[in-house]
């Protein structure tokens, strides 16, 4: 008899903090596929008009997992192909507005030995190119018991910025607004 595999508290935990990237694209891919336009963020000019040529404003796309790491797989699609589909077709959607786009991925590679090093990797990339703004993607899942009881989208911001926190309520509105799944909220 098989039984089914309960997750330790801080299992979700993991999960719960890593669904709210895929959602932050989600949002501005949604905004941008059925619109044309990414979201507004008051008092915000990165995403309200598009950057002029001679400056144009850094977003830093963070394809999660890859390589040795699949991240959630379910029916045999790995998070990790799922990410970097949607990563990609978004950064050429924000090429075509005029950003300059950096990725921390464009392919199946993993950015690191283990977790932390292919984390620090991330964050070195992030700050070398001096993003403006970074949307680090990613799906999540749950088995047994967790499965039924834990879903829908959540928007993580930092704290310490208030363009994060806009943007990060600004998502959150739109992806409410599909009725597509349970709003979970903005965390922090």
């Amino acid at each position: 008899k098989k039984r089914k595999r309960k997750l330790r508290p801080e299992a979700v935990v993991i999960l719960i903090l890593g669904s709210l990237l895929i959602f932050l694209l989600s949002a501005m891919g949604f905004s941008l596929l059925f619109t044309g336009e990414l979201p507004e963020i008051p008092g915000v000019e990165l995403f309200s008009n598009p950057p002029s040529k001679e400056e144009k404003a850094v977003v830093v796309i963070d394809p999660g997992h890859g390589g040795y790491d699949d991240g959630g797989v379910v029916d045999g699609v790995s998070e990790k192909d799922v990410t970097l589909a949607i990563g990609l077709q978004l950064g050429s959607m924000l090429e075509d507005k005029g950003y300059q786009v950096v990725y921390t991925r464009k392919e199946d590679i993993a950015l690191g030995e283990d977790e932390l090093e292919d984390l620090s990797e991330r964050v070195a990339i992030a700050e070398q190119a001096k993003g403006d703004v970074m949307i680090s993607l990613h799906t999540n899942k749950a088995d047994g018991y967790y499965e039924e009881r834990i879903y829908g989208f959540e928007v993580y911001e930092n704290e310490q910025s208030e363009v994060s926190k806009q943007l990060a309520q600004q998502v959150v509105t739109k992806l409410d607004a599909l009725q597509f799944s349970q709003n979970r909220g903005v965390k922090d």
